[in-house]
């Protein structure tokens, strides 16, 4: 069996640590990746606890059963009253079933499985899974897209897993043209600080877009705020959304009475998001600017 080995580091909806392609002494053509480290939000849907912590993946994708052994590493799911959350193990799952899309990613999608971890017995269930990898190169250095989405039944409670997360800059302007910026505001603590999420569904090209402690003025308390169904396209690998009009969600209720119009983000699956909006606070037109990085 021979392998080709070649390793970067480099930004990139993920930096990716190493590629390399091999024949496993059947006729199956196999490749290995090393993808890290990505921002990752879990949030546990009962008592709403929530961590932030970075995760990678190992993955072995073979072309020939279009089959792939992942490992999760890294894990951290949120728990009540515990501010760092439970730490696990490495998490294997093996022979997941995996297809293109339309738009080149390698997609997985499955329901109901349960991963195996060393030492643990009775390891948490994943009722959700969705994990996609989109092979590309910054330059001559490997630099892929990743995103995932994970539903997992931990100890009788629903915990949501989501990455790869942004984080960068948020700028908001009032009608005066004053500016506040949360990631700058000393009152606003690190864990407390706005973070970025997007969920593309390639089959109808529309995204979910998560603020997860969104502050758009220095006396609107955080909240996680969502918005749903946002037409999407993609030229030469580089995303654009754009809506006229939406209402966004906190903790999945509409609230109409802060529309949000004029939307337009751009994504670059080597670099980051750009996004600006405007949203209707009390009869005032405030402009929020988005500049972030995986």
């Amino acid at each position: 069996m021979k392998k080709l080995l070649f390793r970067a580091f480099v930004p990139a909806l993920i930096c990716a640590i190493g590629l390399s392609s091999c024949n496993t002494g059947s006729s199956d053509v196999v490749t290995e990746q090393t993808l890290g480290y990505c921002l990752t939000y879990s949030k546990n849907v009962d008592s709403h606890a929530q961590v932030f912590n970075r995760m990678s993946f190992a993955a072995q994708y073979n072309y020939t059963n279009n089959t792939v052994d992942l490992a999760l590493i890294g894990t951290i799911f949120p728990v009540a009253g515990n501010a760092t959350g439970q730490a696990y193990p490495k998490m294997e799952f093996s022979t997941l079933p995996w297809k293109y899309n339309q738009f080149g990613w390698k997609e997985t999608e499955v329901e109901n499985v349960t991963p195996t971890i060393n030492g643990v017995s009775n390891p948490p269930k994943f009722k959700k899974l969705k994990f996609g990898v989109l092979d590309g190169f910054n330059g001559s250095s490997y630099a892929p897209g990743i995103m995932y989405k994970f539903e997992i039944d931990h100890n009788g409670s629903d915990v949501e897993v989501m990455g790869c997360c942004m984080t960068g800059k948020t700028e908001s302007t009032d009608p005066d043209g004053v500016t506040y910026c949360p990631e700058d505001d000393a009152q606003v603590s690190d864990k407390n600080k706005p973070v970025y999420w997007v969920d593309f569904n390639f089959e109808t090209s529309k995204a979910d877009i998560y603020i997860f402690n969104a502050k758009f003025l220095d006396r609107m308390p955080s909240l996680n705020l969502e918005f749903t169904d946002v037409p999407f396209g993609v030229v030469n690998g580089e995303v654009t959304l754009t809506s006229d009009a939406l209402t966004p969600e906190y903790d999945g209720i509409p609230y109409p009475s802060f529309p949000i119009t004029n939307l337009k983000a751009t994504v670059d699956f080597t670099k980051g998001m750009n996004l600006e909006f405007h949203c209707d606070f009390r009869g005032s037109d405030y402009t929020v600017k988005f500049e972030g990085k995986y």
